[in-house]
């Protein structure tokens, strides 16, 4: 139900976690940091999207 948010989050996630290791690379750590953090949370909204149940429309 959620495989196209799920992809576009995973995708977006993995960018992020790209620039932070670039950033990272470059000294900047505060840019790595903020970077990491953003790729962290939403690979946890992806989880949450994984094992949710909830359906807008309700149970059928």
């Amino acid at each position: 139900m959620f495989d196209r948010a799920r992809r576009h989050l995973l995708r977006v996630a993995l960018g992020a976690g790209g620039l932070a290791m670039l950033a990272g690379f470059t000294g900047s750590l505060d840019v790595a940091a903020v970077l990491g953090l953003i790729s962290v949370a939403l690979l946890l909204v992806d989880e949450k999207l994984k094992t949710n149940t909830w359906t807008p429309w309700g149970d059928d």
